[in-house]
C-alpha cells in the first residue's frame, strides 16, 4: 500500500490526520509505505512576521480579538486531545514552513521522512518551537540523523527545494487547496482530518 499525504508543518488538521491515519493502520491487514509531501497553507511569512504566538497573527489577519481567536483554536485543540495529542494551538509560534519542508525532504531520502514530519509537528505544536530556526531544526535533525549532517548544508543543498517545488506543482495539478490531502494507492483520494473509520474504509478498497 503506497500512500501520499500532501501536508504542512503548521497545520493542526495534518497533525491530527496523522494520528487518525496511524489509528487506521493499526487495524488494516497489511502494509503502508507512506510518502511525505510538501504543501505550504501560508507560503507569505516573512522572517519580520515570524516569532509571535500564532493567535495573534491569526487574529490580526482576520480583525478579530485574540480572545475570540483562542476559542476557535480550542475546538481544534480538543479534536486533538481525542486524538491523543497534546497541542498547545494558541502560542505556536508564526514560523515561515518552508525550512521544515526542506528538512522533510532530506530525511525522505534518507528514509526517516515519518520521523522527521513526527519531530517538526511536535516542535510546533507541542513544544511551541520556532520551526523556521536553524538551531530548532539543527536539533531535530540530529534527532533523527544522529548529528552526522549540518542543517545549513540541507539548506544549501539545491535537490531539496527542487522536490519542494515538485510537491507544490503536483499539488496544483490535483488541484489540492487544503491539506491533509491522501492518496492511496493511486486510487482513491481523500481530503481532511477524516475519521479513523473512514480512513481505515478508504485504505481496506484501495487494496
Amino acid at each position: 500500500m503506497e500512500i501520499h499525504i500532501w501536508s504542512d508543518i503548521a497545520c493542526p488538521f495534518c497533525y491530527i490526520g496523522k494520528r487518525h491515519l496511524e489509528e487506521a493502520l493499526k487495524s488494516f491487514d497489511g502494509q503502508a509505505q507512506i510518502h511525505w509531501h510538501s504543501f505550504q497553507l501560508d507560503p507569505s511569512i516573512t522572517a519580520e512576521q515570524a516569532g509571535v504566538p500564532i493567535s495573534k497573527y491569526l487574529a490580526e489577519s482576520k480583525g478579530m480579538s485574540e480572545s475570540q481567536m483562542v476559542q476557535m483554536m480550542a475546538g481544534v485543540a480538543e479534536m486533538g486531545t481525542a486524538a491523543g495529542l497534546n497541542m498547545k494551538l494558541p502560542t505556536a509560534i508564526l514560523a515561515n514552513t518552508y525550512p521544515a519542508h526542506l528538512l522533510l525532504q532530506y530525511a525522505q531520502s534518507k528514509g526517516k521522512g515519518n520521523e522527521a514530519k513526527e519531530c517538526l509537528m511536535r516542535a510546533y505544536f507541542v513544544r511551541n518551537e520556532n520551526v523556521s530556526s536553524m538551531d530548532v531544526l539543527q536539533n531535530i535533525l540530529n534527532e533523527i540523523d544522529e548529528g552526522s549532517v549540518r542543517i545549513e548544508d540541507v539548506m544549501h543543498n539545491l535537490e531539496w527545494d527542487t522536490k519542494f517545488q515538485d510537491d507544490l506543482y503536483t499539488a496544483q495539478q490535483f488541484g489540492i487547496r487544503g491539506v491533509p490531502f491522501f492518496v492511496f494507492n493511486g486510487k482513491y483520494s481523500i481530503s481532511g482530518a477524516q475519521p479513523v473509520d473512514v480512513l481505515l474504509r478508504v485504505l481496506k478498497q484501495s487494496v
